[in-house]
């Protein structure tokens, strides 16, 4: 029998992937994807989770396995992510979190942004607990935590963002920093581990605070 204590505690998800490469930007001679930025922060994250030793607890749907199914569905970014849903349903997390890199059309708007679904208790407390690892690292500023309708998703289409509607656990969703910001940008191309460090600071306070309930 598995042991449970052993099972993932936490869903990490990368927002996008090599065929779903979502935001771009030229930056320094060259087109720098969302996908790209998010992919580094995520390795990071791992690199520091393994340090720590609570890599055993944290869930990362497989690239290579995503990459599969989107290119069966035919690339579409809907079946994508309802698909990265799906493998993270099927696993006994008790909590998700995707990472994104934002962008806007207004290139002074900067910083943190996650994202809770409207209602969910849990999740804004998991966006806090984000959020304060950010404050603590000082690395991208300001924090701010909004729950969904303040989303572009929401405003533009009156919809739920998808990840957080349909995860059966606790979700949020955390963008890291805007593209269209250019000292955000430099942070986020250029500082990745700082950013890994902080959103793993908090997946450790997050495994922490659930072995006591």
């Amino acid at each position: 029998m598995v042991d449970k204590k052993q099972l993932p505690v936490v869903a990490l998800s990368r927002g996008h992937n090599k065929f779903q490469r979502g935001a771009t930007r030229s930056y320094k001679g060259r087109h720098v994807w969302e996908f790209e930025i998010v992919s580094n922060i995520v390795k990071e994250v791992e690199a520091e989770l393994k340090r720590i030793k609570v890599d055993k607890l944290v869930y990362v749907p497989d690239l290579d396995f995503c990459e599969k199914v989107s290119r069966v569905t035919m690339t579409g970014t809907a079946s994508e992510l309802m698909g990265t849903i799906r493998f993270i349903n099927r696993r006994e997390v008790k909590y998700a979190i995707e990472v994104h890199a934002n962008t806007h059309s207004n290139s002074k708007v900067k910083g943190v942004e996650i994202f809770y679904l409207r209602g969910s208790m849990q999740g804004r407390v998991i966006a806090g607990m984000i959020a304060a690892a950010f404050n603590e690292a000082k690395v991208i500023t300001p924090v701010v935590i909004k729950d969904d309708t303040a989303s572009h998703v929401y405003a533009t289409t009156g919809k739920h963002l998808a990840f957080l509607k349909y995860t059966k656990m606790p979700a949020v969703i955390v963008e890291c920093g805007f593209m269209s910001n250019d000292r955000d940008m430099d942070i986020l191309v250029n500082h990745p581990i700082q950013i890994g460090k902080a959103i793993a600071k908090a997946i450790q306070r997050l495994i922490l605070a659930s072995s006591t309930q």
